[in-house]
């Protein structure tokens, strides 16, 4: 039984880590063309 639990945090763990990263870097993207396009 605890197995499972610990098995569900980690993946939920792994989701956030995975969400965060995908933010960052989207958001990194975002930004750069935004002074992209400025200069267009």
């Amino acid at each position: 039984m605890s197995e499972t639990l610990s098995g569900i945090v980690y993946a939920q763990n792994k989701m956030k880590e995975l969400y965060n990263f995908f933010n960052t870097t989207f958001s990194l993207h975002e930004g750069t063309w935004n002074v992209v396009k400025k200069y267009i």
